[in-house]
């Protein structure tokens, strides 16, 4: 099978312009795509200390005495 020269070159130009599209979309979208992640973080972080209290609560209520 027989691949032309120039084919890498036609690939590497492809490959240029996707990276130069998705690095556009990330710089134009940064600030949306930092504050889902900010959100995401919280989310999990609150639902951690929610289940932290809910069973501090479970073993107050079994043991009355400490």
């Amino acid at each position: 099978m027989y691949i032309d020269p120039n084919t890498g070159g036609q690939i590497f130009q492809l490959l240029a312009v996707i990276f130069a599209a998705l690095s556009g979309i990330v710089l134009v979208f940064s600030s949306k795509i930092r504050m889902f992640w900010s959100r995401l973080k919280r989310r999990f972080r609150e639902s951690g200390s929610e289940n932290i209290t809910e069973i501090d609560n479970v073993d107050a209520s079994q043991n009355p005495d400490d």
